[in-house]
């Protein structure tokens, strides 16, 4: 490549750090910084994860015990863990893929996907969104509401 077309490859390069290029997308974006639609969509991301995960459905069930179990495996007070999970949705706003970050053990990881995708938030994604939505989900302890009746 001859200088002219390094400069102006690092042209784009530097324009494309410096949000000067329409075409490339940052990799996140901070809720601070997410126009208001966008940060409305997480929000039902979220609540549409945290049903899905606190449902009475059998790969749910068992994601949750099984990070019950790995709480209180590795605590003298256990503390159930906060999953980070990065979400794809698809056009018509069905969750189309989930990961944990970081991984979590593979039967947990399958459970997860069990559990959650093929769900639909209601809407589609707003139009240029970008994705992976991350969402923080706390693991909810299952209460026995029949203790102390």
């Amino acid at each position: 490549m001859n200088v002219a077309g390094r400069m102006k490859a690092f042209g784009a390069a530097l324009l494309s750090v410096l949000g000067g290029n329409p075409h490339v997308k940052p990799d996140a974006v901070a809720v601070g910084d997410a126009p208001a639609a966008w940060v409305h969509y997480a929000e039902l991301v979220a609540r549409r994860l945290h049903a899905a995960l606190d449902s009475a459905d059998s790969a749910a069930c068992r994601l949750r015990a099984s990070l019950e179990q790995r709480a209180a495996d590795g605590a003298p007070e256990p503390e159930l863990p906060v999953l980070r999970l990065k979400t794809w949705l698809d056009a018509r706003g069905r969750i189309a893929r989930v990961e944990c970050a970081p991984r979590c053990l593979p039967e947990v990881e399958a459970d997860l996907r069990l559990a959650v995708v093929g769900k639909g938030i209601g809407k589609a994604p707003p139009r240029g969104m970008i994705q992976p939505i991350v969402v923080h989900v706390c693991a909810q302890a299952e209460v026995n509401r029949s203790a102390g009746s």
